[in-house]
């Protein structure tokens, strides 16, 4: 029976069909819980539209990304369907990646539950911002490429598929593409004789091997340019669009896009460090860098230049906060007392603190015996994947890159996630190797296959809690056209950018000049409401059931709800709910 059983979960399909069907497990609901996402998932659903109009794209954020959000945009324009969509594919084409990448590394059994041990990490497919999820594609990608057959041709197509992820996806993982063309090139000269049953080529042969994939990846990267809203000059600085109306653009160019992010990842820091400072680091951390380097949105070499001392700290706060990052990618939870990522997560978790203690001595332990019988591993086992070792511990330099300039969030490090869950499944390989009772009980994979199944929770569950962004955008996203027009300033109960980008479809259209009910706390409570949103240019107005009853209350306001026309303010939407009145009217 042990025989027939360690038989099937050897067939491919019954190992792929296992893990999807764990991973459709613990995602179910996702449609049915989730909020639709706020933050930078809005803004690059707002690009994917440039690409679903017209085939536009940003190319300074991540286009390759946003032209596969654009393209599911044909199916439905609705941003929670969409998005939640994108996700469930996004995750699902993962898990086919990850479990053909560990079956090339690993036996089939450790392979699967590899990728098992991924899949059922929330800290992985319940990320916060999909396109962190997308950025893997392409790297597994070319690990696969390269473990797929030894030949030139693998290798130039491996470095061509990281300079696509470099340009059009991530930007730092130009780090891991001259690693592994280093690599490449040593391979080339002083390894691939020796292992590989070929003749040596010629200088030509290695030409056209890594140039013709290099060229195409190079086309590919010419034609999302050709299509950018933004293209040189203004594509280091930003400015005035070529083919549409001035944008806002505080995150638009190479430059803004650097400044602004190192504004906000060092506030965030700051934040940790000085809880006393209790600003948005996210949208007011400009005053900070302002007393702090001179500057509201200096560049890192300009922080390093103007305050050296304030950049160290940063940096060693956030290599301190490592081990926390390190432990949330791998369990879901730190044993830490800081968060290492910008949102709620498990900390003090003894859990965390065990498995950690477990994994590293797995990791000890094999690197030991790996090391002890090297010959005999070589031979029988590392040989023929050396290189496809080498091309994945390539990409680990780049977390030396982001780590100490961002912080170590599990989300920027899933691809160094993946080789550590790698290495330990080789690690457990090598032990296993030094006790037989542990290949024995591997032959009944197919009945831990159907327990997992059975006993690990759905993710998401119903507590009861609402989905505000949700509810907001099924309430506005039938007046588009009201919200799309450049001279729209509207005030909204939350969520002004999401609005921004969700509804109005219009970031590169219009000024951010939108608010949330926070700007009436100047409004005069003994004036009328008209005057004060007309010094302040709103022209659409959103009144939520709470605000309705909060302005009925006042006579001076109480007019204006009982007849905005008189006002010159026209009715657009005006519903009864369990919870009260809401209204959206707009300025004629």
């Amino acid at each position: 029976m042990a025989d027939g059983l360690d038989r099937l979960a050897s067939r491919p399909w019954f190992s792929y069909l296992m893990l999807l069907l764990l991973q459709l497990k613990v995602m179910w609901g996702v449609w049915q819980y989730r909020d639709l996402t706020p933050g930078d998932e809005s803004g690059y659903y707002n690009r994917a539209f440039l690409w679903f109009k017209d085939l536009s794209v940003d190319i300074v954020w991540s286009p390759l990304y946003t032209s596969f959000l654009g393209t599911l945009m044909h199916l439905s324009t609705d941003a929670y369907f969409v998005i939640t969509l994108h996700r469930i594919i996004i995750v699902l084409a993962l898990d086919i990646l990850i479990l053909a990448l560990m079956r090339r590394l690993l036996p089939h059994q450790l392979a699967w539950l590899i990728a098992a041990w991924w899949v059922i990490l929330p800290i992985n497919f319940d990320t916060a911002y999909t396109v962190h999820l997308f950025a893997v594609i392409p790297v597994l990608a070319a690990w696969l490429l390269i473990l797929r057959k030894p030949s030139s041709w693998t290798r130039g197509g491996a470095i061509a598929v990281l300079l696509l992820t470099t340009v059009l996806v991530r930007n730092e993982y130009l780090v891991a593409t001259v690693i592994l063309g280093i690599v490449c090139l040593w391979w080339e000269t002083k390894v691939a004789g020796h292992v590989e049953a070929r003749p040596t080529p010629r200088r030509r042969a290695y030409l056209i091997s890594y140039g013709v994939p290099l060229l195409l990846a190079g086309a590919v990267v010419l034609f999302f340019y050709a299509r950018s809203i933004y293209q040189f000059p203004e594509l280091w600085a930003g400015g005035t669009l070529q083919h549409y109306r001035p944008p806002w653009s505080a995150h638009s160019g190479l430059k803004p896009k650097h400044t602004y992010n190192m504004c906000q990842v060092y506030a965030s820091g700051y934040q940790q460090r000085h809880p006393e400072w209790n600003t948005s680091p996210m949208l007011d951390c400009s005053g900070l860098m302002e007393s702090t380097f001179g500057a509201p949105t200096p560049s890192l070499s300009e922080m390093f230049r103007r305050n050296p001392v304030a950049v160290l700290q940063h940096f060693w706060w956030n290599l301190s906060l490592t081990p926390s990052g390190i432990q949330l990618l791998l369990f879901n939870a730190s044993a830490g007392t800081v968060n290492p990522d910008y949102f709620s997560v498990q900390l003090h978790s003894l859990r965390a603190l065990v498995l950690s203690l477990i994994t590293a001595g797995i990791l000890a332990l094999g690197l030991c015996l790996l090391y002890r019988d090297r010959r005999f591993w070589w031979e029988r086992w590392l040989k023929d994947r050396a290189l496809g070792w080498l091309a994945m511990l390539s990409v680990v330099p780049v977390a030396g890159l982001i780590i100490p300039t961002q912080r170590p969030r599990p989300s920027y490090l899933f691809c160094q996630g993946i080789v550590l869950m790698a290495l330990t499944g080789m690690c457990l390989f090598a032990i296993s190797h030094r006790v037989p009772g542990l290949q024995r009980l591997s032959k009944w994979l197919p009945i831990v296959m159907v327990t997992l199944l059975l006993v690990v929770p759905q993710h998401y569950r119903s507590d009861g809690s609402a989905r505000p962004l949700l509810a907001l955008y099924g309430r506005l996203a039938p007046f588009e056209a009201v919200f799309n027009p450049p001279d729209t300033v509207f005030l909204v109960s939350g969520y002004p950018l999401e609005i921004h980008e969700y509804v109005g479809h219009n970031y590169f259209t219009s000024p951010l000049v939108n608010f949330d009910y926070t700007m009436l706390d100047g409004a005069p409570a003994d004036r009328p409401l008209p005057p004060f949103l007309d010094q302040r240019g709103v022209n659409l107005f959103y009144i939520d059931e709470s605000l309705w009853q909060k302005l009925s209350t006042n006579p001076a306001h109480r007019a204006f709800l009982a007849a905005p026309e008189s006002a010159g303010w026209k009715i657009l939407a005006d519903q009864e709910t369990e919870a009260g009145r809401w209204m959206l009217v707009q300025k004629r």
